[in-house]
């Protein structure tokens, strides 16, 4: 069984302007499809691709105003499974919450790196923790399927960060947790800012000790089966090896990458030399499908690493077992261990 996934990037627009994240700024020189055209778009991904999660992260998916509503209930029309990564902007969450709930969206996520009680100088950080919090439990109560919360861990949190999962199990909010990363100097990654830029949330090699000390608690969580991390607890040996020297590379040429432009990406967070060549609407030619794929193997094994968890869970499923990949993305579904026994929630 295939378990390939997409990462679609709807818009680079965005009113927030988080430290760790610059993809707003990077040059985008083609114009951002329409509405009809992201319809056309996921078409392929799913019947040309065989995509079975999309993970559509806008930059800003509320930026596109009436058309998500189309693109939603186009979505649940073909059945296709995914979910949307949202800062929960004002006025723009108040303007289309309702729309989009009576248009049925099936997954809200948002960023959450911070407890409400707790105020950053990183200011757009702590705003988007807020609100997210706030509103991803909103959405909850008010009959939203899924919704999920994406940790990124820094020394913002490192001290507390077990107590946000807490936070959000209580709340019912599923968590993936990620650290913090930067570009190297060879400016690989547009996603991610120079290390310079936020050298005091960013990790060194001073912080290993910290870092283990966390990655235990939450292995530990992980492992116990009492909270809703999607992170097996694999992901915390990782953790603790591959943050500081981003070192971790994905194997699987099985994660595909849409710019707001059409064109593709090697991931999320850097364009790619090969894959930049293509655009989705290529991949009515099959045999160009196939061609993009080699290339996207290719770009990858040019890249310098990360440790980002979407990344990392696809490979992890993909070599192990592809339907509870697919659970993992599409539900949350995962495993726990109770007791020496495997569990499934």
């Amino acid at each position: 069984m295939s378990m390939n996934i997409s990462c679609v990037f709807l818009t680079r627009a965005c009113p927030r302007h988080c430290g760790y994240c610059r993809i707003r700024d990077s040059n985008l020189t083609s114009r951002e499809l329409t509405g009809p055209e992201w319809q056309k778009a996921f078409d392929i991904l799913k019947n040309n691709m065989k995509t079975e999660f999309n993970l559509v992260i806008g930059n800003e998916v509320l930026m596109l105003q009436d058309s998500l509503i189309d693109l939603t209930k186009y979505l649940n029309n073909t059945n296709t499974a995914y979910g949307y990564y949202t800062t929960f902007p004002e006025p723009l969450w108040s303007k289309w919450r309702d729309a989009l709930l009576e248009a049925k969206v099936y997954n809200l996520s948002c960023g959450i790196d911070t407890l409400a009680r707790i105020t950053h100088q990183h200011d757009d950080i702590t705003k988007k923790s807020q609100d997210g919090l706030r509103w991803l439990t909103w959405a909850k109560k008010n009959g939203v399927p899924d919704v999920h919360a994406t940790i990124t861990l820094s020394k913002i949190n490192i001290g507390y960060v077990d107590l946000l999962v807490k936070e959000l199990t209580n709340r019912g909010i599923w968590c993936a947790i990620n650290p913090i990363h930067h570009n190297k100097g060879d400016e690989m990654f547009d996603f991610f800012p120079p290390k310079e830029e936020i050298k005091d949330i960013v990790f060194t090699k001073e912080d290993q000790p910290r870092l283990s000390k966390m990655s235990n608690i939450l292995k530990t969580m992980s492992k116990c089966g009492h909270y809703l991390i999607q992170n097996p607890p694999e992901f915390f040996d990782d953790l603790r090896l591959h943050t500081i020297r981003q070192s971790w590379h994905c194997k699987y040429p099985i994660l595909f990458t849409v710019d707001a432009d059409g064109t593709m990406r090697t991931c999320a967070y850097r364009r790619g030399d090969r894959v930049s060549n293509y655009s989705i609407f290529d991949f009515t030619d099959l045999d160009t499908f196939e061609e993009y794929k080699k290339d996207l193997q290719a770009d990858m094994a040019d890249c310098s690493g990360c440790l980002w968890f979407c990344w990392w869970n696809a490979d992890y499923h993909f070599a192990r077992n592809t339907q509870k990949g697919i659970d993992s993305f599409v539900s949350h579904k995962v495993e726990h261990y109770k007791g020496g026994k495997k569990n499934e929630s």
